[in-house]
């Protein structure tokens, strides 16, 4: 059997930001005791005995945990079948990585870790309701870096405020600090958020999509030429330090999910847990399963996530690959669209391999839209 993946997930926050549409709580931290009780269980089922190769610790705000329950959850992944090679990432926000946090994540083996910068820009973090400011970031970081070297930024562009000299600035700032990984993403307004109502009522102006493309072409330019490979669409990496936990997603390759809001997919079936923390733990304490849906990945779904999911990558597809999860001929079942998108410059199929240009990454969700039945 292949490796597996583990995610897990963290809902707690000490404050929702206004994009935020993930599965996240702020004012419930006196849930966390039960919660994490119901984690570690659903861990042990799903995860004990299992050979997992990567894992991801994501939130909401894993660092937000108290330093007991913290050290608890790492040390529970930490004696799993973890791979010799393991990479395990914990997701970090600035104002609460401690001296101690980070202590406690290198005496239980994680090598990576997240940090949500988004800006360097004051104004801007304010506006986007971040509760830390720049110099917060960078105390952490370094207090980070020095014991555990492997650092992602998380980076947003089309910010409330943001200018072409205000992102020039943090690009700046972001490459001198020089991380081994680097996510850029354009902000996305989803129904429900206070960014989306704001917006909606007038109360909000955001940089509009043609800004934007200038701000993604501009952040592209400069990471490439400061040495990081674009190896997906938002995100670049230094040689060699590629998130393996990504790319694993991108590959469609099984994966465990645990924690409220948490998905999963092995063997064929794909599952996601409830959302709701009172459900999540009531679940777990009664039916050792918070799973709020399940679904069997049909033929066509996996062609098309195969499709959708290894098109976000630089190398793009395998046709082959594509063959033997599907039964398919590649080009026998998509080479209209592929000769349509071949000859406008925005796909190239070489070697057995589908991919986009430079051209084509700029409007993936467009092109790829042709490929649903």
């Amino acid at each position: 059997m292949e490796d597996l993946s583990l995610y897990i997930h963290i809902p707690f926050c000490r404050k929702r930001c206004g994009y935020c549409d993930f599965t996240t709580y702020a004012g419930m931290d006196h849930m966390i005791p039960e919660y994490m009780d119901a984690l570690i269980k659903e861990i042990e089922l799903k995860a004990e005995n299992k050979e997992i190769s990567t894992v991801f610790i994501g939130g909401g705000t894993p660092t937000v945990l108290p330093d007991d329950e913290f050290r608890r959850l790492l040390q529970k992944v930490k004696n799993l079948n973890l791979t010799e090679d393991v990479e395990f990432t914990v997701e970090a926000n600035p104002e609460s990585l401690t001296p101690e946090k980070i202590r406690i994540m290198k005496d239980c083996g994680v090598n990576r870790v997240s940090m949500g910068l988004q800006s360097t820009d004051d104004m801007i973090l304010k506006n986007i309701g971040r509760i830390h400011d720049y110099s917060t970031f960078l105390k952490a970081y370094e207090n980070t870096r020095k014991v555990i070297p492997n650092i992602s930024f998380d980076l947003i562009t089309a910010l409330p405020g943001q200018t072409m000299e205000i992102l020039e600035d943090t690009m700046d700032k972001a490459i001198a600090l020089n991380p081994s990984h680097i996510s850029v993403y354009s902000l996305i307004l989803e129904e429900g958020t206070d960014f989306f109502n704001k917006v909606k009522e007038g109360k909000m102006v955001l940089p509009q999509e043609d800004e934007d493309r200038d701000f993604q072409d501009y952040v592209r330019e400069r990471l490439i030429k400061a040495g990081y490979g674009r190896y997906e669409i938002s995100n670049f990496s230094k040689p060699g330090f590629e998130s393996r936990h990504n790319i694993a997603y991108w590959k469609c390759r099984n994966y465990i999910g645990a924690g409220a809001g948490a998905s999963g997919y092995e063997d064929g079936t794909r599952y996601t847990n409830t959302r709701s923390l009172r459900e999540y733990i009531e679940l777990m304490k009664t039916k050792e399963n918070a799973a709020s849906e399940t679904s069997e990945v049909t033929r066509v779904d996996a062609a098309e996530e195969f499709i959708f999911m290894g098109m976000r990558m630089n190398e793009g597809i395998s046709a082959e690959e594509f063959r033997r999860r599907t039964g398919w001929d590649l080009l026998e079942k998509y080479g209209y669209i592929i000769s349509k998108y071949q000859n406008t410059g925005h796909l190239i199929f070489k070697d057995d391999r589908l991919s986009f240009t430079d051209k084509g990454m700029d409007i993936t969700n467009y092109i790829l839209s042709d490929f649903v039945e």
